[in-house]
């Protein structure tokens, strides 16, 4: 089974790993450890801010310790969006990464009723046939993952200006209001599969309630990255202001 590739790890593996929200909550803040092989290797910061009609959500990385000698690296992440009836509207997504000194730097706008805006953008075939009227973002997917009643189900694809692929939920277990869940990750169109990395990915996935009724947040990520290891860990989270207990 293929690992999932560098751009990947840095915005599918991050940003996909931080899924967090309180549904009547007004900010969610988490920090996170990123361990490789057993070092770490990796801090993060996820946040949110929400209201009844908008929200944005930002990731935040860079490697630690031992990690920054072989290669230092910056992530940010940021979303935003509008809450509708039917659920919530991407509006834009933006990426950067800068690694040593080279950086690399994505931003997606989405139209009105969601859809993506992909003229002029460039985009290639494949990758304009993958993508669908109702696309998401990875931080905005998972926004509205966490606020739903099942978090752990369905099959849900995203786009993060340079990989379509899919996400499949499955909760496993139940642990006095804990979620134990299997998730897929499985590209569909765009760099990974260019590079020859088409195979599913698969991550153990642990979330924890938050004291707001249906809202989870995710307390732990394991598996692998390419036969190696791989885990996020919380290790702090506040619903508020107020640290959460998990």
């Amino acid at each position: 089974m293929a690992g999932i590739g560098t751009y990947a790890v840095g915005s599918i593996a991050a940003g996909l790993l931080f899924l967090g929200s309180a549904l009547a909550a007004d900010s969610v803040a988490v920090d996170y450890d990123v361990s490789l092989g057993g070092t770490r290797v990796m801090k993060a910061n996820y946040s949110a801010q929400f209201d009844d009609q908008t929200y944005t959500a930002n990731l935040s990385a860079k490697t630690v310790g031992v990690s920054k000698v072989f290669s230092k690296i910056k992530l940010n992440l940021s979303a935003s969006g509008r809450f509708t009836k039917s659920g919530l509207l991407p509006v834009q997504y933006g990426y950067f990464r800068k690694k040593n000194d080279k950086t690399k730097e994505r931003n997606l706008q989405f139209n009105g009723d969601g859809s993506l805006k992909t003229e002029g953008a460039g985009y290639e075939q494949p990758i304009l046939v993958a993508v669908k009227k109702s696309i998401m973002d990875p931080l905005s997917m998972l926004l509205k993952i966490s606020r739903s009643n099942k978090p752990c189900s369905g099959k849900h694809r995203s786009f993060d200006g340079r990989d379509v692929f899919d996400i499949s939920l499955t909760t496993v277990s139940a642990d006095n209001g804990r979620l134990n869940c299997k998730l897929v990750y499985q590209p569909v169109a765009g760099g990974d599969v260019d590079d020859g990395e088409t195979e599913p990915v698969t991550y153990n996935l642990t979330l924890a309630p938050t004291n707001t009724a249906q809202s989870y947040v995710t307390i732990s990520v394991s598996g692998s990255s390419k036969g190696v290891p791989f885990s996020v860990d919380a290790r702090s989270v506040s619903v508020n202001g107020a640290a959460l207990s998990f």
